[in-house]
C-alpha cells in the first residue's frame, strides 16, 4: 500500500497536510521535546553541509528541520525527511532510513555535495 494512502487512512483525507501543519506549527517544540539522550543520539552517518555545518545527531536534524520555511516543508522530499525522522523518534530501527531521507532532501536542494 502506498505511503500516502496509509497516511490518509490513518489521518483522514488530508492527513499528510494535517500532519505537516502540526509539525510546522510545533517545529520548535518538537525539537525541544526530545530527551537529552535522544538529542545526542548519532544519525546513521554525519551529513556535511556546503556551508560548513555538520548534522551529526538526531537533535541536529530536528533543529535543521524545524527551521525549514513553509515552502520547503511543502516539497515532497522534505515531507519524507520529516515523516521518517518522526518515525525514527518513535522506533530507532528507522534511523538509517531517516538519515538517508534527510540526505536525499539535502541533495535535492543542493545543500550538500554528491559523493
Amino acid at each position: 500500500m502506498p505511503a500516502n494512502r496509509r497516511i490518509n487512512e490513518c489521518y483522514g483525507r488530508d492527513g499528510l497536510q494535517f500532519l505537516l501543519t502540526i509539525l510546522a506549527a510545533h517545529a520548535v517544540a518538537w525539537s525541544d521535546t526530545l530527551l537529552d539522550l535522544e538529542r545526542k543520539s548519532p544519525l546513521a552517518f554525519p551529513l556535511a553541509l556546503k556551508d560548513g555545518r555538520i548534522i551529526e545527531t538526531v537533535g541536529d536534524a530536528a533543529d535543521f528541520l524545524s527551521r525549514l520555511t513553509p515552502d520547503q516543508r511543502e516539497r515532497a522530499h522534505w515531507r519524507a525527511a520529516i515523516l521518517m525522522l518522526n518515525h525514527a523518534m518513535r522506533e530507532s530501527r528507522y534511523l538509517m532510513t531517516a538519515t538517508i531521507n534527510l540526505r536525499s532532501a539535502l541533495l535535492y536542494d543542493r545543500l550538500i555535495d554528491h559523493r
